[in-house]
């Protein structure tokens, strides 16, 4: 049956390809093609058609080959599913290991800003606290000095006060000293304030004594006067205090100069 329908179909082809061509020929392919379609058809009439059917063994082979290729089919699209959820099982792991190494680095970032605000604030308030300690040693200095120097004051204001009062009584010893030499002394005189050297002006009739006379009364005189302002105006360290008194007469002229080591030497 196949070749008369093959020679059909060449027949039919190369009719209809005359009939383009107008040749006059192309009737007879037709007609021939026509015959071979006839041919085929009777011929298929009488093929037996039970030797093409599969038996029920192969029908059960082909139903088994079927199954184990459909089978074999389902298991690579399971295992191609499975790589497929693998790979994004993969894809999310990844995905999701990034997001927590960047939630990480985030967290260490702020982490490491909140620390070093915490350290900054701790140095802001070490400051602040060493500022304020600083500030209050400055203050107790500035205390100290203040009281310190309110003593001193007081202390020089005291002791001020303190050496006019003995300077006063000091005075009125010296005049009291005057008085009681009879005449002899005119007056007694500090070379400064500091009482350190004091100028006695005396008669000039004691010219008319002795040398020994005039040496017992400098003498004299000269021990009272120096003692009077060693226990006024040097009471603290009388020992240690150097008093030099020099005795004159009222013409001008020398009677005795204190000597370096303590007593008088007449002129």
């Amino acid at each position: 049956m196949s070749i008369f329908f093959i020679g059909f179909i060449f027949l039919l082809i190369i009719g209809i390809s005359n009939r383009k061509k107008n040749t006059g020929r192309h009737k007879k392919f037709f007609i021939g093609s026509a015959a071979l379609l006839l041919l085929s058809l009777i011929s298929y009439s009488f093929v037996d058609h039970s030797k093409y059917e599969p038996t029920a063994e192969e029908l059960a082979a082909q139903e088994e080959a079927k199954a184990q290729k459909d089978a074999e089919k389902d298991k690579k699209e399971q295992e191609k599913e499975a790589e497929k959820l693998e790979k994004e099982k993969q894809k999310d792991e990844e995905k999701a290991a990034e997001v927590a190494a960047k939630e990480q680095k985030a967290k260490e970032k702020e982490e490491a800003r909140l620390e070093e605000e915490k350290k900054k604030k701790e140095e802001e308030v070490a400051a602040k606290a060493a500022e304020k300690e600083e500030k209050q040693k400055e203050e107790a200095k500035l205390t100290k000095e203040t009281e310190t120097e309110k003593e001193s004051d007081k202390k020089d204001n005291n002791t001020e006060q303190q050496f006019k009062e003995n300077e006063k009584i000091l005075l009125e010893n010296f005049d009291r000293i005057k008085d009681e030499s009879d005449g002899i002394i005119t007056s007694i005189q500090a070379y400064d304030e500091t009482y350190d050297v004091i100028y006695v002006n005396v008669v000039n009739e004691v010219k008319l004594l002795d040398d020994n006379q005039k040496q017992y009364l400098v003498d004299e005189l000269g021990n009272k006067i120096v003692n009077n302002t060693k226990a006024m105006l040097h009471a603290e360290e009388p020992k240690s205090a150097v008093i030099h008194v020099y005795f004159k007469y009222n013409d001008g002229t020398k009677l005795a100069d204190a000597k370096m080591l303590g007593g008088w030497k007449l002129k």
